[in-house]
């Protein structure tokens, strides 16, 4: 039998091994927790850790942590071998745009203690800790309206499928609306380029700004726009999303809206030890964000633009 299961390729889920044990596995003495993220070379992933690992050891218990590369596949085993190693519970951070995980519906199936954080599958209802990213966008959309910016455009990465970054194009497109503005599809691109933002420069008459879908793609914005020779915030407003707010305010003339990345990590563990601990059915939070506006946008309201930079003072 065992030659025929190896002749056929076929691998018996882990999970499922591990949830039908009827003794404990060795997580639940040694208190080990599983988190897995879609990549954890970015400052956001690495902000959210930090305060899973905080909380973590305040209360007791020790991480397991794995990064999935940005592959699906990856991911999904790294949970499946999360669990084989006997972890009490699991902390995960979906992959960009992929679909709903077997793997997390199996588990959620045996009432195995998990939580989702920063995005989720909205057919697939999990405990979840996000952001309140339709709110922020919006906010954030209206300041950038407020200072007199027009038109606004949108820039979202590629990433419509994944439930943050649809929240704030929501987000972005009703704050336009509240404006008594009309959204313009033209006006949506994953990225702009420099000769995307001096178009849209010379398309009113009025300074237009970008809202960026997260900061590293403002800043990607940005260096177009220094390429452009755009001044920035004069010509140009670009807003940002996510936990560079003191980067930006201390070395880029770029506004964000700030996310506590501590404070996620630290909600999404006290929500996975409230399972582990005193079980409950599917409980949910949103987190409060704040705008950062760049100081240079607060100093010179874009009516008193400069388009382009000047030229360097050695220029000939």
């Amino acid at each position: 039998m065992l030659k025929a299961a190896e002749d056929l390729g076929y691998r018996p889920s882990t999970a499922a091994q591990i949830l039908g044990r009827k003794k404990k596995a060795p997580g639940i003495e040694q208190r080990h927790i599983g988190i897995v993220f879609p990549s954890l070379v970015s400052a956001h992933s690495a902000g959210i850790l930090a305060g899973i690992e905080a909380a973590a050891f305040e209360s007791g218990y020790m991480t397991l942590v794995s990064d999935a590369q940005e592959d699906v596949q990856r991911w999904e085993n790294r949970v499946e071998r999360l669990v084989d190693a006997g972890v009490i519970g699991l902390i995960v951070v979906p992959v960009t745009n992929s679909a709903p995980s077997e793997v997390v519906r199996s588990l959620l199936a045996r009432d195995f203690p998990i939580v989702v954080a920063d995005r989720w599958w909205p057919s697939l209802p999990t405990p979840r800790v996000l952001w309140d990213d339709y709110n922020a966008a919006k906010t954030g959309v209206k300041a950038l309206i407020e200072k007199g910016y027009a038109p606004v455009a949108c820039a979202y990465a590629g990433q419509l499928e994944t439930t943050s970054v649809s929240e704030r194009v929501r987000g972005y497109r009703d704050a336009l609306i509240e404006a008594g503005l009309r959204p313009d599809p033209k006006l949506e691109k994953p990225t702009f380029t420099a000769r995307d933002l001096v178009e849209l420069c010379g398309s009113s008459p009025a300074a237009p700004a970008v809202f960026a879908i997260h900061d590293y793609l403002a800043l990607e914005i940005w260096g177009e726009a220094f390429e452009a020779g755009l001044k920035v915030p004069h010509a140009l407003g670009i807003m940002g999303f996510g936990g560079f707010g003191n980067l930006f305010n201390s070395a880029f003339p770029i506004s964000t809206v700030v996310q506590d990345l501590d404070a996620m990590g630290r909600e999404a563990f006290n929500m996975l030890r409230g399972l582990i601990e005193q079980p409950a059915r599917n409980p949910a939070a949103k987190l409060p964000v704040k705008i950062l506006p760049c100081r240079q946008l607060d100093q010179l309201p874009p009516a008193n633009r400069q388009v382009f930079a000047p030229p360097p003072a050695d220029a000939v």
